[in-house]
């Protein structure tokens, strides 16, 4: 999308920007440099961020025309300038429904106002993004939905043994070592039954972020159901398992 109007306007230079906990995620800019997309990358929107910061959170199409002097770009304009960016004009990413989905930029290197061709392609742009955004946020909910579980944010039984499937193949192909750590809690059900559900759901939410803790990245982590976890441990050395498992007991 942003390469297609950068194409029909020479000296442009797009950029979309996905809003993710009030937080602007950089997710195509392609001919915009890479230090300052890691700069932008992870600020929280607001009145004084930007074009793209100023509309997710006002809703508005926010037009710089001049971002060295323009209040909306003081905190941040020092990423921008040392670029040859000299205007921003934003479009708000909305989804079907009008929810804002994140923002789509252009950038100039001369300050400058967007001509009535220049305006349409940024709204066209915005809502090309949009329906790219939504239709992905809407495949990593299914995916969510069937293969997270969500009480506890780990791998559901369904991702796991999708998993440990693709492991094994692997493993059998280049004679790779694996482990495989089976846990459950003992008396989940009388600590149910005495404190309530509602106690037993904190309890394995903890359960699952200490077990996060004491494994690698590397490593796969599951709830299988009920007070049932399991722990693939991949191409580590022979005793590597036991430690794990103790760590896990601790």
């Amino acid at each position: 999308i942003a390469l297609m109007y950068e194409t029909r306007n020479p000296g442009l230079r797009c950029s979309m920007l996905e809003l993710n906990d009030n937080k602007l995620l950089h997710c195509g800019a392609p001919s915009l440099p890479k230090e300052y997309c890691d700069a932008v990358h992870g600020l929280k929107n607001g009145p004084s961020v930007g074009s793209c910061g100023t509309s997710t959170y006002t809703g508005q199409r926010v037009l710089v025309e001049n971002i060295e002097t323009d209040p909306k770009w003081e905190k941040i304009k020092h990423l921008a300038l040392p670029h040859g960016m000299r205007c921003c004009w934003s479009e708000p990413i909305r989804n079907s429904s009008g929810r804002v989905l994140g923002a789509f930029g252009m950038y100039f290197d001369y300050p400058a106002l967007p001509n009535e061709s220049q305006l349409n392609d940024l709204i066209s742009a915005a809502r090309l993004a949009g329906i790219v955004m939504e239709r992905d946020q809407i495949q990593k909910h299914l995916y969510e939905l069937a293969y997270i579980d969500p009480l506890t944010g780990l791998a559901n039984r369904a991702c796991f043994f999708q998993h440990i499937e693709q492991i094994i193949q692997s493993t059998a192909q280049h004679n790779r070592r694996q482990a495989l750590i089976y846990i459950d809690l003992n008396d989940f059900k009388g600590f149910n039954d005495s404190l309530g559900h509602e106690a037993g759901d904190l309890l394995l939410k903890n359960i699952s972020e200490r077990l996060v803790n004491v494994c690698c990245e590397s490593d796969y982590i599951a709830r299988l159901g009920g007070d049932e976890f399991c722990i693939f441990l991949t191409e580590r050395e022979e005793n590597d398992a036991a430690s794990v498992a103790k760590r896990c007991l601790d």
